[in-house]
């Protein structure tokens, strides 16, 4: 009786149609702050071109629901103000490490619903009496909902596009918002093997306050992301 229930239960996960794909790619970042504060009333920091990975590991068990997990690397760094000619010191972490857990539901044809959270660095700017403007990061969260577009769907290509918008809570920056949009290609070369790719643009806006360890300003951080990778199929 224990082995025909044991076959019972192998048979019905068998029909699941399961599937596990990874993503590993090469993640080429550029990012910006702008703002203004009480000493500054314009603001302009932004890094170099700069390197990072990533790896993507998507989940899917049946043809309605699917899960999708992020994990990012790259080291930052951020350049003087070369416009408002300020002086900018890098105070923050410079290994910024990212983390995001997605859920998608396939609620209507070429269109899924999204629904995750986003871990982070949120990097800031806060003046300095001395006469330069530090550039500080706080580690925090971010609630996001939104949907992806498929355009194209067929043997060898799939072209979509993804828009999130998001609520953010840090302890040192104020309770922000931002939004994402991105546009992906993965084409298939060879059996469980594609080329993928991805161009993204993402804003965060999170204020500062006067209140310990910051003091008041407006600002918001842009990053703009090219990808380009491997995704196996198993």
């Amino acid at each position: 009786m224990f082995l025909f229930f044991v076959l019972i239960n192998v048979t019905s996960i068998n029909a699941y149609c399961f599937s596990h794909r990874y993503d590993l790619a090469l993640n080429t970042s550029y990012s910006t702050i702008v703002g203004s504060d009480d000493t500054y009333p314009k603001v302009f920091v932004s890094t170099p071109l700069t390197l990072g990975l990533n790896l993507d590991y998507h989940y899917a068990e049946d043809s309605y629901f699917s899960s999708f997990m992020s994990l990012n690397y790259r080291s930052i760094q951020f350049l003087n103000d070369s416009k408002n000619n300020i002086t900018v010191k890098n105070e923050g972490n410079k290994n910024d490490i990212g983390f995001k857990y997605y859920l998608y539901w396939n609620a209507f044809d070429h269109i899924r619903m999204i629904a995750g959270v986003r871990y982070l660095n949120f990097y800031y700017f806060q003046s300095n009496p001395l006469g330069y403007i530090e550039v500080h990061s706080d580690f925090g969260i971010i609630g996001n909902l939104g949907l992806e577009y498929t355009l194209v769907k067929n043997e060898s290509m799939t072209f979509s596009l993804l828009g999130l918008l998001g609520a953010s809570s840090a302890f040192k920056v104020q309770t922000g918002y931002s939004f994402d949009v991105e546009g992906k290609l993965t084409y298939r070369y060879a059996k469980n093997l594609s080329l993928t790719g991805a161009l993204g643009y993402a804003e965060f806006h999170n204020n500062t306050s006067n209140t310990s360890p910051t003091t008041e300003s407006s600002q918001g951080r842009a990053d703009l992301n090219l990808k380009l990778g491997l995704q196996k199929i198993f």
